[in-house]
């Protein structure tokens, strides 16, 4: 019986201690034990403005890919600030010969969850109709996204958002601010990425390689756990946090063009109600 209950209570003892547990897209659980951030009472927000989210899941051996980059590069141009854009590698996307490889775990989770395969796929806010993603598949429909990104702004957003980031030393030092602009009863959890831009490695595309094609938005890091960490699961409107959350940024080359990125989601549909980006000072 000792043998038995020793395992038993060191995985209870597990279960407890750690910050986490969350399952994977095969629904098997791991542990997340990494970095928490700090809620504390905050500050009204002076912008209360939609940022909306753009995922979108490329790879080097998608010739198509650089169509895409473009549309929504265009988008940016025309939107401002109020879209973030996140680029991901997908896990099929091995890199052209020695070159860098920028696929990583968390982003591999998503694309198995939320069911991208085919490239360039994006996702607006991570909406859910009738069970099904809403997924932006091919670059003509990636061309065409603008009127539901301007759409996505125009919603009145139900919470607001903004973020600081100091590099202090070798760690990174992240300041969130968030006001509820609608009550909440639901768990509100905040995701933090890093993101890179200028990175020079090869792209093909028509069939051709780019030897220094420049990718932007690049994934390199999820700092939180992958689905977010808990904010509240019920709040009034008007409540305010500020969170602030300490980490070691892994991946980047250069602090200059790397971006915080940080959204609010419902955890229980997944769905980005507002996002954030900065950069490091």
């Amino acid at each position: 019986m000792k043998k038995i209950a020793l395992p038993i209570i060191m995985i209870a003892l597990l279960a407890t201690s750690c910050d986490t547990i969350e399952p994977d897209a095969n629904g098997n659980y791991t542990t997340y034990a990494g970095p928490q951030i700090s809620w504390t009472d905050g500050t009204a927000l002076s912008d209360h403005s939609h940022k909306a989210l753009v995922e979108k899941y490329t790879g080097p051996r998608c010739s198509n890919c650089p169509v895409a980059d473009q549309a929504l590069e265009l988008a940016h141009e025309q939107v401002g600030d109020r879209l973030v854009l996140v680029s991901i590698t997908h896990p099929d996307e091995e890199p052209l010969g020695a070159s860098l490889d920028t696929r990583t775990d968390d982003g591999s989770t998503w694309a198995r969850f939320f069911g991208v395969s085919f490239r360039p796929t994006a996702m607006l806010n991570r909406t859910n109709n009738d069970g099904q993603w809403d997924l932006f598949t091919g670059s003509p429909a990636i061309s065409g996204m603008t009127p539901a990104i301007e759409s996505a702004n125009a919603q009145t957003p139900l919470v607001a958002l903004d973020c600081h980031a100091t590099q202090q030393g070798d760690s990174t030092d992240i300041t969130l601010n968030l006001e509820l602009l609608d009550a909440v009863d639901y768990p509100l959890n905040i995701t933090i990425v890093t993101t890179e831009d200028s990175l020079a490695y090869p792209q093909l595309t028509n069939s051709t390689p780019i030897s220094d094609y420049r990718h932007n938005h690049i994934l390199r890091q999820v700092v939180t756990d992958l689905w977010g960490n808990t904010v509240t699961t019920s709040a009034p409107a008007g409540k305010t946090y500020q969170g602030r959350i300490k980490v070691v940024l892994r991946s980047i080359q250069d602090l200059q063009n790397a971006h915080i990125v940080a959204f609010a989601t419902n955890a229980n549909t997944r769905q980005v109600l507002n996002a954030a980006q900065c950069s490091i000072e």
